[in-house]
């Protein structure tokens, strides 16, 4: 692969595993019985160029203006030329520091905010370095190299055995952090590739899932758009239902309907992509039909946390064969406004992290 600096690669993503009681011995075991383990951070995946001078990229690829991030001059200057990947996390950390990143993304730049809310970037990785492509070299030699160049790295950590990668995500997750990113030592740069190189783990899964339908609500909720949501994953060009979750925040409900009247989203009817398994339509399931179908093309990705995947004979469509795969105790996090339809969780993964891919 040719690479060349300003012109964006494809991140290499991460997968997700569900908890098991070996959970810790099987992520070792996938990296050959030792990961280089990173903390977590709640941020926006950014890709830096430096030539003659700085340009960035988000995880789709979209230019971002470098102006909107004055606290960060100093750090740009002092790269070498190269291109980096990296998270773009609040200094202040928690829900107040992905709000501050997100406002600075979309173009928000205000004196106070920028005083109140500064941002930095933790660097994770180097795609290319002294005029050449760094990305078929092992891991271990990347962050040698990416060490060499640059001081506000990501917190790394080579582990050897399951109780202290288990200390160690409870360590992390008890200090209020996402949680961690095992890596592959030996692994190369994959740009687009979805992997066991690199593994999440999280005390709660995340899935990225289109909203396929909406729900009415009842009492004083019957006054608002909706106050529910049929979530779905994607299978090819197919999209397949997974769980509905409710939704009370009134913002995420004004944004998410907002967005979905815009681009003439919602139909009374099933949309030809959107599969719903059969017994949707008994009686017992009556309430699961939704008020209104979205069209996923046009529709919103929400991302939405979950305790794990469950598989058993319910309403829903994903991966059904005699049985589906359903989340246990979802919740709506946030809207995903950085995120296409396309980066929506397939349902190979979801077999994935049930672990019905062995």
């Amino acid at each position: 692969m040719k690479i060349k600096i300003n012109e964006p690669i494809k991140p290499m993503l991460v997968a997700e595993v569900g908890v098991s009681d070996k959970l810790y011995l099987d992520v070792l075991r996938k990296h050959g019985g030792k990961s280089l383990v990173e903390v977590k951070y709640d941020g926006y995946r950014i890709q830096v160029h430096k030539g003659s001078g700085i340009t960035l990229f988000t995880r789709n690829l979209n230019h971002l203006n470098p102006e909107v991030f004055p606290e960060l001059e100093s750090c740009f200057d002092k790269l070498p030329e190269g291109i980096y990947d990296g998270e773009l996390v609040g200094q202040a950390g928690g829900i107040e520091g992905f709000t501050a990143v997100k406002k600075r993304v979309r173009g928000e730049l205000e004196s106070d905010l920028v005083y109140d809310w500064p941002l930095e970037i933790k660097f994770f990785d180097v795609m290319y370095a002294e005029g050449r492509s760094m990305m078929e070299f092992p891991l271990t030699e990347r962050r040698e190299k990416l060490e060499e160049y640059i001081s506000n790295v990501s917190e790394q950590t080579l582990i050897y055995n399951s109780e202290e990668l288990e200390e160690k995500f409870k360590d992390v997750t008890n200090s209020g952090l996402e949680g961690l990113v095992c890596k592959d030592p030996n692994s190369q740069y994959k740009p687009g590739a979805r992997t066991r190189d690199w593994i999440k783990l999280k005390k709660f899964l995340t899935l990225d899932l289109t909203v396929l339908g909406v729900y009415q609500g009842e009492g004083k909720a019957s006054q608002l758009p909706f106050a529910a949501l049929l979530l779905g994953t994607k299978n090819g060009g197919r999209y397949e239902t997974i769980t509905k979750v409710g939704i009370s925040n009134l913002f995420s409900i004004e944004q998410i309907d907002k967005r979905l009247m815009e681009r003439g989203a919602y139909v009374n009817e099933v949309p030809e992509n959107v599969i719903l398994s059969r017994e949707i339509r008994k009686k017992a399931y009556s309430r699961k039909i939704p008020f209104k179908y979205v069209i996923p093309s046009r529709s919103v990705v929400i991302e939405t946390e979950a305790m794990n995947v469950t598989r058993s004979e319910n309403w829903h469509s994903c991966g059904l064969t005699d049985k589906a795969y359903s989340l246990r105790i979802p919740k709506v996090l946030r809207v995903r406004t950085d995120k296409k339809i396309a980066d929506t969780t397939t349902t190979s993964q979801i077999k994935e992290i049930y672990g019905d891919d062995k």
